[in-house]
């Protein structure tokens, strides 16, 4: 992270945080489909490249901050953490409501049968999932490209009305899904 901090302030922001995000997921899915399809189940194996992967994450947690500060006025830094905190704390449940989704379309486990059907099945799903995440680049185009433009949009005072209306209906659809999951839980 250092380096990326010492490095990376000059490089395009969304460029970064895209390639980066599918370095990551294709580390996943070469760790998954290794031990899915029994070319290599060696735990160390295994856990080095899962843990490769915190290096693109590191990097995607560092840009979106650094655009964060940026936008952020003089007293508001701690007000534009919390609500970004809020907004990728609330994704979680429904990351884990997909998941158990999946685990049910697809009633596959390696542990119970070691054959050709199970394998796909699992691979099926594997694939629906590691789609998504790819799927989730997208939004990327709402990362500015650099500090210097976004200092430039904030000081032309180009806000936009319909991004902004886009994050809270976001904020307010991903809290009514959250009550939702939790009355079914309870």
């Amino acid at each position: 992270m250092i380096q990326i901090m010492r490095r990376g302030l000059h490089w395009n922001w969304r460029t970064s945080v895209a390639l980066t995000a599918v370095l990551a997921v294709l580390a996943t899915s070469i760790a998954n489909f290794f031990v899915i399809w029994d070319v290599c189940r060696n735990n160390a194996f295994y856990t080095i490249l899962i843990m490769l992967t915190a290096i693109p994450m590191a990097f995607n947690t560092l840009m979106p901050g650094w655009a964060m500060v940026e936008v952020a006025g003089i007293g508001h830094e701690a007000t534009i953490a919390a609500f970004y905190g809020t907004i990728r704390d609330l994704v979680t449940p429904i990351a884990t409501r997909w998941h158990t989704y999946m685990m049910t379309s697809f009633p596959a486990d390696l542990k119970l049968k070691d054959d050709t059907h199970t394998r796909y099945q699992v691979t099926y799903s594997q694939i629906i999932c590691l789609s998504l995440q790819l799927l989730s680049v997208v939004f990327v185009v709402l990362l500015p490209t650099q500090r210097l433009p976004l200092l430039h949009m904030l000081q032309r005072n180009e806000l936009s009305k319909v991004g902004g209306i886009g994050v809270i209906v976001v904020y307010v659809g991903l809290l009514a899904v959250l009550y939702e999951q939790s009355l079914i839980d309870y």
